[in-house]
């Protein structure tokens, strides 16, 4: 008997809090609920803080954005020498507009202080029905403007690709020969 009078006064106290602490559309509200809800409150705003914390002290120089410790000093310091970038770009003698495309584009832009890019454009001699001396003419002058052709004494096909690796491969070692001995040119 004493377990039902319990009851009814926990379900009185239970429906009284249901009253004065949530709307009328809500047919229950449950006490752990609103632990939860304030639980992310805190754990959003505690994110939030420790990201601008994080944030500010990268900007300041003692961390870098994600977090593996205190800035190395190569970071810190000042670049002297540019990072020097050599890319070998296999084309086709005929590829005009795809050669001005990457000129204008992507190989432009980057600041001289930070890198300094080398390129060069790897073709062969026209096969077929191109080999046409207007064609040459036209790479002729195109590498007279830019100086950025490597023409090479073999047939421009895929079956070639490999003889054009094969050079670009060695340019970019000429480099690498070079900078070894401490002689950096041009």
């Amino acid at each position: 008997m004493e377990r039902h009078g319990e009851d009814t006064v926990n379900n009185a106290v239970d429906d009284s809090f249901h009253e004065s602490h949530c709307k009328k559309s809500v047919p229950k509200c449950s006490f752990p609920r609103r632990y939860g809800v304030y639980f992310g409150i805190f754990a959003a705003s505690s994110l939030l803080l420790f990201l601008l914390f994080t944030f500010i002290m990268s900007r300041l120089g003692y961390y870098d954005i994600v977090l593996r410790g205190p800035r190395p000093q190569y970071l810190r310091t000042e670049i002297v020498d540019p990072v020097v970038i050599r890319l070998a770009i296999m084309s086709r003698a005929s590829n005009f507009n795809g050669r001005r495309l990457l000129r204008d584009t992507m190989l432009e832009g980057i600041p001289p202080a930070y890198a300094r890019v080398e390129y060069l454009f790897f073709i062969g001699k026209p096969v077929g029905g191109m080999n046409d001396t207007s064609l040459q003419n036209e790479v002729a002058r195109e590498n007279q403007i830019y100086n950025d052709l490597e023409i090479l004494d073999i047939d421009d096909s895929w079956n070639t690709i490999s003889v054009k690796r094969f050079f670009a491969i060695r340019w970019v070692s000429e480099m690498y020969m070079i900078i070894q001995n401490g002689v950096l040119t041009g």
